[in-house]
Protein backbone atom coordinates (compact mmCIF):
# COMPACT_ATOMS: atom_id res chain seq x y z
CA UNK A 1 0.00 0.00 0.00
CA UNK A 2 1.53 3.61 -0.76
CA UNK A 3 2.33 6.17 1.46
CA UNK A 4 -0.62 8.37 0.34
CA UNK A 5 -3.17 5.62 0.59
CA UNK A 6 -2.14 5.38 4.29
CA UNK A 7 -3.97 8.51 4.98
CA UNK A 8 -7.61 9.86 4.64
CA UNK A 9 -8.13 13.40 4.83
CA UNK A 10 -11.08 15.64 5.60
CA UNK A 11 -11.18 16.35 2.18
CA UNK A 12 -12.20 12.64 1.30
CA UNK A 13 -14.64 12.41 4.29
CA UNK A 14 -17.05 14.84 2.18
CA UNK A 15 -17.03 12.55 -0.71
CA UNK A 16 -19.28 9.60 1.18
CA UNK A 17 -21.82 9.75 3.51
CA UNK A 18 -20.56 7.75 6.64
CA UNK A 19 -21.90 8.46 10.57
CA UNK A 20 -18.72 6.91 12.69
CA UNK A 21 -15.05 6.49 11.73
CA UNK A 22 -15.55 2.69 11.28
CA UNK A 23 -17.86 3.70 8.36
CA UNK A 24 -15.71 6.25 6.94
CA UNK A 25 -12.57 3.55 7.34
CA UNK A 26 -15.04 0.41 5.76
CA UNK A 27 -16.21 3.07 2.34
CA UNK A 28 -12.43 4.77 1.98
CA UNK A 29 -10.11 2.25 2.91
CA UNK A 30 -11.45 -1.22 3.42
CA UNK A 31 -8.12 -2.70 3.31
CA UNK A 32 -7.37 -0.43 7.10
CA UNK A 33 -9.46 -3.22 8.13
CA UNK A 34 -7.88 -6.80 7.15
CA UNK A 35 -6.52 -8.86 9.58
CA UNK A 36 -2.82 -9.97 10.00
CA UNK A 37 -2.35 -13.92 10.25
CA UNK A 38 -0.77 -14.62 13.64
CA UNK A 39 1.11 -17.55 15.45
CA UNK A 40 -0.66 -21.18 15.48
CA UNK A 41 -3.20 -19.73 13.21
CA UNK A 42 -4.63 -17.34 15.21
CA UNK A 43 -5.43 -13.45 13.00
CA UNK A 44 -4.57 -10.08 14.44
CA UNK A 45 -6.63 -7.03 13.93
CA UNK A 46 -5.31 -3.45 13.92
CA UNK A 47 -5.22 -1.61 17.20
CA UNK A 48 -6.98 1.74 17.05
CA UNK A 49 -5.79 4.95 18.49
CA UNK A 50 -7.46 8.48 18.95
CA UNK A 51 -5.61 11.61 18.97
CA UNK A 52 -1.79 9.34 19.87
CA UNK A 53 -3.69 7.52 23.13
CA UNK A 54 -4.11 3.41 22.80
CA UNK A 55 -7.94 3.36 22.64
CA UNK A 56 -8.32 -0.14 22.15
CA UNK A 57 -9.75 -2.71 19.66
CA UNK A 58 -10.69 -2.39 15.94
CA UNK A 59 -14.93 -2.24 17.39
CA UNK A 60 -14.06 1.45 19.30
CA UNK A 61 -14.00 2.89 15.67
CA UNK A 62 -18.22 2.83 15.47
CA UNK A 63 -17.91 5.12 18.73
CA UNK A 64 -16.50 7.84 17.14
CA UNK A 65 -18.72 10.29 15.25
CA UNK A 66 -17.71 10.65 12.01
CA UNK A 67 -18.24 14.70 12.44
CA UNK A 68 -15.48 15.10 14.91
CA UNK A 69 -12.67 12.96 12.93
CA UNK A 70 -9.95 14.82 10.89
CA UNK A 71 -7.66 12.23 9.90
CA UNK A 72 -7.62 8.24 9.74
CA UNK A 73 -3.86 7.09 9.26
CA UNK A 74 -3.06 3.15 8.87
CA UNK A 75 0.31 2.27 10.51
CA UNK A 76 1.52 -0.98 8.69
CA UNK A 77 2.04 -3.59 11.14
CA UNK A 78 5.30 -3.84 10.45
CA UNK A 79 5.74 -0.16 11.29
CA UNK A 80 3.56 -0.29 14.57
CA UNK A 81 5.53 -3.25 15.94
CA UNK A 82 9.12 -1.37 15.65
CA UNK A 83 7.19 2.14 17.02
CA UNK A 84 4.51 0.38 19.20
CA UNK A 85 5.98 -2.90 20.31
CA UNK A 86 4.94 -6.80 19.39
CA UNK A 87 1.36 -6.40 21.11
CA UNK A 88 0.61 -4.23 17.98
CA UNK A 89 1.22 -6.72 15.01
CA UNK A 90 -2.14 -6.19 13.02
CA UNK A 91 -0.88 -2.97 12.79
CA UNK A 92 -2.59 0.75 13.88
CA UNK A 93 -5.46 2.54 12.47
CA UNK A 94 -4.70 6.13 13.58
CA UNK A 95 -7.72 8.46 14.82
CA UNK A 96 -7.07 12.18 14.68
CA UNK A 97 -10.40 14.31 16.05
CA UNK A 98 -10.94 18.19 16.58
CA UNK A 99 -10.85 17.16 20.31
Amino acid sequence: MSSARRRVTRAEFKTVRANSAYELVFRLRPEFLRTVPGIAGAVSHPTVYIDRTDAGPLPLLSDIPAIIVTEIRYITPAEAVRQYGPVHSGGIIAVRTRR
